[in-house]
């Protein structure tokens, strides 16, 4: 929105007026159907099917109320414990209007609790990855109100086990310090938030 002051100009003077204009652009920031009917109906913005895009009402002589089906993009991370745990963010467009339209999310075939607390209209969604069985690649799948999408062979998570194999030095002072160098399969699991090390039961930052 962009608001403006008029004033009718005279030969030599401003006549101000108290009249305040606001123009908006529907397509603005509007890139997808979910975003333009998430706007703020006092602007009567509209999903032209026609043109494939957010324009003013009664520019538009087909509109629809009904968004196609979400797209997913990407996912953040690409992988995780099979004790589950971890936030999965997924991206994409046409996510739903509001955090109500999110119905279901499936993981590789396991279930992912939805956190609507970090929902933004239309582009993201997250959610707290479910335990898996045994160690699989598989797709996200969303139900937005009805509406279902699924993403590409290029964009699936991976459930997987980190394992260390070894640790170096072996050795260091009691005061700590040491910088250790742990070596293993997997050690770039989940996101570096959730990532913790221990020796014994001492924590050791990352």
């Amino acid at each position: 929105t962009l608001p403006l002051s008029l004033f009718i100009k005279t030969d030599h003077d401003n006549i101000d007026s108290k009249l305040i204009v606001t123009l908006y652009s529907c397509s603005y920031g509007r890139d997808d159907c979910s975003l333009c009917l998430a706007a703020d109906p006092q602007y009567q913005c509209v999903w032209c099917e026609a043109r494939d895009s957010c324009i003013f009402t009664k520019r538009c002589s087909s509109s629809t109320t009904t968004c196609p089906a979400p797209i997913i993009t990407q996912i953040e991370p690409n992988n995780g414990p099979l004790s589950g745990g971890i936030l999965l963010t997924i991206r994409g467009s046409n996510l739903g209007i509001k955090a109500e339209d999110v119905k279901e999310i499936m993981v590789a075939n396991t279930e992912c609790q939805f956190k609507k607390e970090f929902y933004s209209v239309s582009t993201k969604i997250v959610c707290e990855v479910g335990h898996g069985s045994m160690e699989k690649t598989g797709e996200i799948q969303v139900n937005i109100n009805g509406q279902h999408g699924t993403s590409t062979n290029e964009v699936q998570f991976t459930y997987q086990d980190p394992i260390p194999t070894g640790i170096n030095p072996l050795r260091g002072p009691q005061a700590g310090g040491t910088v250790l160098t742990i070596s293993g399969t997997n050690l770039a699991t989940g996101s570096i938030q959730d990532v913790s090390v221990y020796l014994d039961e001492g924590p050791c930052r990352v």
